[in-house]
């Protein structure tokens, strides 16, 4: 007997591009929503470090991004599969319980929208095919949690023209920095679901450099190959922290309501040996130890995208059965034998003297079987080095990533 194949497409979009903000409302801090940001934070870092076994070039993610998505379909998960879901994110085994908790990040981050120039925007979409039965109690929930309600297409008779509008959401969202998230061929006559969310943030540095200052410099990709880069500089007092091996710098937006650090080996060869900085009690500390410092900071002026599909590091993060066939999303939709097939993920990032704009978007994909200046510290990033960008009241991680080779070619 032949199964009829189903498939699910569930894609979230996160665009951050840092604007001028004024001081919010202190986050709500809770113990509660402190837990819930410590182990968001912890699948940050680890989907950082299981992607760089993978990949040893650039990497951009936003991490928010793939677990909010996920979150979507976490309302669906039952039994070992939704079990697998929550070791890996985390979360509590109430999948509703999930996505307050989402919410109230996703509150953090909006609640500066309500300022006069801020562009704070969250939008959602479900795209389902005519033929999906989708569960009330899942629609009612996606409705409660994410204001959105379910948008029907037809994906069994036209997939590419339904893949083609997808994108094209998607490129209007993030200001045409995410192009082609959904590759051609992926959806099918099989696919049934495409769950969208996307947010877009925009800012400028609390000190921008000054474009008189940029010069060409070198940055040394390895210890023996060097590329000419444009490389930022100016003096000024940052948070800033150091180790044996490493140093740290926080340079600050607008009102600090967002910060972009910087991890930078001493070494130039030590890349290697600390292809991954990001563990989260060491980097917890690392940024308790912050404290504003006279530093001539040199940054590169770059811009860097990056794709990946993360279903291979997921898998290896510890949630293999839901890419299995046995999968169990039987609490979103009567339609039998679904399982995610791919994890689509594309990040943009663009650095400059005004700012930093910043892009990700994830798409899973499911299918069934079938002071008088001090002397400065010198903080000089000419060679590969790591960074995140944080939102400073809650302390969420919303972009981390590695830069082995920048892009000089910005107008």
């Amino acid at each position: 007997m032949t199964h009829v194949r189903q498939q699910l497409l569930l894609t979230l979009l996160i665009t951050i591009s840092l604007l001028e903000t004024t001081p919010l409302a202190q986050a709500k801090k809770t113990e509660a929503f402190q837990d819930m940001v410590r182990t968001y934070n912890a699948f940050a870092i680890e989907l950082f470090n299981k992607t760089a076994e993978i990949q040893s070039d650039n990497i951009i993610l936003a991490p928010y991004s793939t677990s909010t998505a996920l979150a979507m379909a976490y309302i669906g998960a039952r039994g070992e599969t939704q079990l697998e879901i929550s070791k890996v994110f985390g979360w509590s085994l109430d999948p509703k319980e999930v996505s307050q908790g989402m919410g109230e990040l996703r509150a953090i981050l909006s609640a500066a929208n309500t300022i006069e120039g801020i562009d704070l925007n969250a939008t959602s979409g479900i795209w389902v095919d005519h033929s999906l039965n989708l569960l009330q109690d899942f629609i009612q929930h996606s409705k409660k949690l994410y204001d959105v309600s379910p948008q029907s297409v037809d994906f069994q008779k036209n997939p590419d023209a339904s893949r083609q509008t997808i994108n094209q959401w998607v490129e209007q969202m993030t200001n045409a920095r995410i192009t082609d998230l959904i590759p051609p061929g992926s959806l099918d006559s099989l696919t049934r679901l495409l769950l969208v969310t996307a947010n877009h943030y925009k800012g400028i540095w609390a000190r921008p450099f000054k474009k008189h200052e940029t010069q060409e410099s070198q940055f040394w990709h390895s210890s023996a190959h060097s590329i000419n880069i444009p490389l930022m500089t100016q003096q000024h007092r940052f948070p800033y922290a150091d180790t044996e091996d490493i140093q740290i710098l926080e340079l600050p937006y607008i009102e600090n309501r967002l910060s972009m650090i910087f991890l930078l080996p001493k070494k130039r060869e030590n890349l290697a040996e600390l292809e991954s900085p990001f563990e989260n009690p060491k980097l917890e500390k690392w940024l308790e130890s912050l404290k504003p410092r006279f530093v001539k900071a040199s940054i590169p002026r770059f811009q860097m995208s990056f794709g990946f599909d993360l279903s291979q590091t997921l898998s290896l993060m510890g949630m293999p059965l839901a890419f299995d066939q046995q999968a169990d999303f039987s609490g979103m939709s009567d339609a039998v034998d679904l399982h995610l097939a791919a994890v689509f993920h594309q990040g943009f990032i663009e650095v400059n003297e005004e700012g930093t704009e910043a892009a990700g978007a994830s798409g899973v994909v499911m299918e069934g079987r079938s002071l008088q200046a001090p002397q400065p510290v010198v903080f000089r990033a000419d060679h590969p080095f790591f960074f995140l960008i944080r939102e400073n009241q809650s302390g969420l991680i919303l972009f981390l990533g590695k830069v082995s080779n920048p892009t000089a070619s910005l107008s």
